[in-house]
């Protein structure tokens, strides 16, 4: 096999590895909707099937989908126990915070091919890893951190956001989905079973405008931060090169 065959063979693999990355995520999420859906009762269908839609696509976290969920639960003529309602609502919201996060983290290169916006993301991951690697006593903080973020009942803290945030801040990929998974389920089980109880007070605290800017405030802060970091090594590294 020659030098052009082997290019050829290599650039093939290159696009299969691609198309299996942005795939597979689709087609696991699929095989698990349509377990869920061959499994569960009819009258319970619905509810997770509109919690799993919402939590992806709909602005609300779990703070509030996971209590409208249990009270949907609740509100069925025959609703299951305790245990079984709780463990079926926190493991499919964890189910998504993985699955979005495996996606983002599979396809991330994606991102850095785009003209102009790729040079900036691999300047900012590359910065992120080089503090981390400065500061090797900072990578566990960053984990538990990242958990932290994930399962405290704040607006934007799923998977997508705090996958990015960890990228960003030159995690590893590896422990960017660890933390992501045990800060959900840390979460998603924290809120699910005093739901079971107290569903509609949690509904109140969690629901009000005071919760929403306080998740609000959060996000942007995280955001500023990464930025204002960015932008202080950036000036450093050009008056070193200057100097």
């Amino acid at each position: 096999m020659n030098m052009e065959d082997n290019e050829n063979v290599s650039g093939m693999n290159a696009i299969l590895k691609a198309v299996l990355n942005f795939m597979l995520p689709i087609l696991i999420s699929a095989l698990y909707l349509i377990m869920l859906f061959g499994l569960l009762d009819p009258n319970l269908w619905p509810v997770i099937g509109a919690l799993i839609l919402s939590y992806f696509i709909s602005p609300f976290g779990k703070e509030v989908l996971i209590p409208i969920a249990m009270l949907g639960l609740l509100e069925l003529a025959d609703p299951p126990t305790a245990t079984f309602a709780i463990i079926l609502i926190a493991t499919s919201v964890i189910f998504v915070d993985v699955m979005c996060s495996i996606f983002i983290i599979w396809n991330f290169d994606l991102i850095t091919k785009i003209p102009k916006i790729g040079k900036f993301v691999m300047s900012f991951e590359e910065l992120g890893r080089k503090k981390l690697e400065s500061r090797p006593e900072k990578k566990r903080l960053a984990r538990y951190g990242l958990a932290a973020y994930v399962a405290l009942p704040f607006q934007g803290s799923g998977g997508i956001m705090a996958t990015i945030f960890g990228i960003f801040g030159g995690m590893e990929k590896r422990n960017v989905l660890m933390s992501v998974f045990g800060g959900s389920t840390v979460g998603c089980f924290a809120i699910a079973i005093p739901s079971f109880y107290i569903g509609e007070q949690m509904l109140d605290i969690f629901g009000s405008t005071v919760s929403y800017l306080i998740g609000t405030i959060v996000l942007l802060a995280i955001i500023v931060f990464l930025i204002r970091r960015y932008l202080k090594n950036r000036n450093m590294n050009d008056n070193s090169h200057d100097g």
